[in-house]
């Protein structure tokens, strides 16, 4: 089981390092945080609602600040 993070979205994230660091903060969204909720820890292709679901997850990231 993966360990439990204090963030549930891409902006709470980022708002983590705001007026925090000195440094350039970019994140990208990597595939098990957008395929880990839609699908579980099944090791299988998604269905097309799963598929549409970690498009949205996708999108959501990048409208609140992920880099890709």
């Amino acid at each position: 089981m993966p360990p439990i993070v204090p963030w549930s979205s891409m902006a709470a994230y980022l708002a983590l390092y705001d007026r925090r660091v000195v440094v350039n903060i970019a994140y990208v969204v990597r595939d098990s945080p957008l395929r880990t909720p839609a699908i579980g820890w099944n090791d299988r292709r998604p269905t097309s609602d799963e598929a549409r679901e970690t498009r949205e997850l996708l999108r959501q990231g990048i409208e609140e600040g992920a880099v890709g």
